[in-house]
């Protein structure tokens, strides 16, 4: 049974998901391997010689009310069209839509070279939609599949698009299939007559749309490369390993595969994958196993043992150029990333940050709360830095927004200094966290508290680096213990697994939650917050001043410095320190409201309510806005919405 996904939309009508639990939420891509996809339940196969780049469906997508006219569509760029050049097209395909309202919908597939021109091909459908269960879980993929009136032959040089319309489409019913890989084109663009017909490029968020063509010849040895996993650390004078996954456009099976590693300016690195070696894998009950990749199957390649010989943050590229030892006739073909060499001996430990997407609506995430959970409680020499970053619910922080549409790929999910993506159970993230703070960092940075005055907090922070590479710093405010609210548990009744004691629980949980994202400044780092040329061994200070506002209780509150590198996004080191008032000098009261102490009261003056706390952070009283409560004679910190302030109680 499929999962459900969400997205996001910067567009001018606004993209809902699927799953009818998470109606706000920005991003719930599912975190099985998209191979593993291929073996999930079909309505009706799709028919020999339907050609398509798109990977296997991810989810469904709609729109926040009925629309009418709506149109979807996938360019078949000058790249696909000179590799098909000749070829005849004489069916058009495209994966049902969900129907949680209708049980039918009126569609049109068609190609056209202008998407502001006329169709130069159509034909006329009705979809009865993929089988959905009454809980919004698509049961198995359905393809519609229709002849048109005749063929279209593709030229060279000659860009088209295929795509599909629907006159109207009632809320509720997710008319767009996508993959949810990325790509670079325009994999899926739409419009409707709400939209003024605006063409909207959703590539970004969907990646391509599930649409096919027949072609009366299948091209042979083509792979496309959707994905990669490269290390991004290495030590100097060892080997790398990596690996690929790639969809086979080809109409032959993909017997042995030939990448070309570029590492730096190192000399080309060829490897070749094949069953024999056990390298190439396909698509298996469990994941992968080795084997020959059948047509528009995803598969796996390994690329073992490539020299490491340079030192620094070197430029890494994987090409897949040969396909059954032929030239691959798909381009683009490479993916790139970089990796970082240092001598033995030098760089600075690591801590390492991971960023957790989850929300309160999201029954799995029950995983996610477990493992972080397990984290904290073990990891508590610093070297350990989780966030909780929330989404859809009522501790969504919306400045961290942006991070979440560029790097979550699974909700729930996790990644590692924005650089590995990995489910958040605790043996993942254990085993995540192992690898990366075995490895030397060629920065660190330290941060303090120097004041919170009012409603803001003044800091100070503190980096040095081995290498001069471009970065920005950002920082975090987190929060503990926040809530109660209610958790969504998927695990209740033990049916899919123990999951730390969720399984003895009910479906819906009242939690407190840790290591909450409260705000975020900024999402990629702050600008000039380090100079354009970073100087190796020289100590740079930066001092900010950042608002709490977002912050419900200072003192259970954390700082967090973070080093981003704006070549590639991934976070180089950090440091995290608590947001204790009593152990700061400059805690101020604003004019607005005040707060005074007499003989065993503290009493408040304004609009604010106010939380009393001993030195020792424990919570001793409340206090109504224009108030007073009786208290022991000792020093108190009082918090109110705008201001923090030690008092003397005699």
């Amino acid at each position: 049974m499929l999962g459900m996904m969400t997205v996001s939309s910067a567009f001018a009508l606004e993209l809902v998901p699927m799953n009818p639990e998470s109606p706000t939420m920005r991003r719930d891509f599912m975190t099985t391997p998209q191979w593993a996809q291929q073996t999930r339940a079909t309505e009706n196969a799709l028919p020999a010689n339907m050609w398509g780049y798109n990977c296997n469906v991810s989810s469904w997508t709609g729109f926040n009310s009925a629309i009418n006219d709506l149109r979807v569509a996938s360019q078949f760029s000058e790249e696909i069209v000179n590799a098909l050049d000749g070829k005849k097209i004489d069916r058009l395909a495209v994966i049902a839509p969900a129907l949680m309202t209708s049980k039918k919908l009126d569609m049109t597939l068609f190609i056209t070279y202008d998407l502001e021109a006329d169709p130069v091909a159509e034909v006329e459908f009705t979809s009865s939609g993929c089988p959905v269960d009454n809980q919004g879980y698509i049961k198995s993929i359905k393809y519609e599949v229709v002849d048109l009136p005749e063929s279209f032959t593709i030229e060279a040089g000659k860009p088209f698009y295929v795509g599909y319309s629907a006159a109207t489409v009632k809320k509720g019913d997710y008319a767009i299939a996508f993959d949810g890989v990325p790509y670079e084109g325009l994999g899926l663009v739409y419009t409707c007559k709400e939209n003024k017909y605006e063409w909207m490029d959703g590539t970004s968020e969907l990646g391509a749309a599930c649409v096919y063509v027949g072609l009366d010849e299948m091209p042979n040895d083509m792979v496309r490369v959707v994905q990669s996993t490269v290390p991004t650390q290495a030590p100097d004078g060892g080997t790398l390993d990596a690996d690929i996954t790639f969809i086979n456009l080809g109409g032959n099976d993909v017997t042995s595969l030939t990448t070309t590693t570029v590492i730096g300016e190192q000399e080309p690195f060829s490897f070749t994958a094949d069953k024999g070696s056990k390298t190439l894998y396909k698509p298996g009950n469990n994941g992968v196993v080795p084997g020959d990749v059948a047509p528009h199957s995803l598969g796996l390649a390994l690329i073992q043992g490539a020299p490491i010989s340079s030192i620094g943050m070197l430029p890494i590229s994987i090409a897949a150029e040969n396909i059954n030892g032929n030239t691959n006739s798909w381009t683009p073909n490479n993916v790139t990333g970089n990796l970082l060499v240092l001598k033995e001996g030098t760089g600075y430990q690591r801590n390492v940050v991971v960023e957790e997407g989850t929300g309160t609506w999201c029954g799995w995430c029950v995983r996610g709360y477990v493992g972080m959970e397990y984290m904290a409680e073990k990891y508590t020499d610093g070297t350990y830095i989780g966030i909780a970053v929330h989404a859809g619910d009522e501790m969504e922080t919306e400045s961290y927004s942006p991070m979440i549409q560029n790097y979550f790929s699974g909700f729930p999910s996790a990644v590692v200094n924005r650089s590995i993506l990995i489910d958040p159970n605790a043996d993942e993230l254990e085993t995540a966290y192992l690898n990366s703070v075995a490895m030397p960092a060629y920065a660190k940075i330290d941060v303090k508290v120097d004041a919170i005055d009012g409603s803001n907090l003044k800091l100070t922070s503190s980096s040095e680096f081995a290498l001069s590479e471009p970065c920005l710093l950002a920082y975090v405010l987190k929060e503990d213990n926040v809530g109660p609210y209610s958790q969504s548990n998927y695990y209740a009744g033990g049916g899919s697994g123990a999951m730390g004691g969720f399984e003895n629980k009910g479906q819906s949980v009242r939690l407190r939650f840790n290591e909450v994202a409260r705000d975020i400044f900024d999402a990629f780092g702050l600008e000039e917050s380090l100079p354009a040329e970073i100087e190796p061994g020289k100590e740079y200070t930066h001092s900010a001043e950042i608002s709490l506002e977002n912050v419900k209780d200072i003192e259970k509150g954390t700082l967090v410095a973070m080093i981003i590198n704006q070549k590639d996004g991934s976070i180089v080191n950090a440091s995290q320190v608590k947001l204790n008032v009593t152990g700061v000098d400059g805690v101020k009261a604003e004019a607005s409201t005040k707060v005074s102490a007499s003989k065993g009261l503290i009493s408040v003056s304004g609009a604010d309510n106010a939380v009393v706390y001993a030195l020792d952070g424990r919570r001793v009283a409340e206090i109504a806005a224009n108030s007073s409560v009786a208290v022991n004679a000792g020093i108190y910190v009082v918090r109110t919405a705008g201001s923090a302030v030690k008092v003397v109680v005699k």
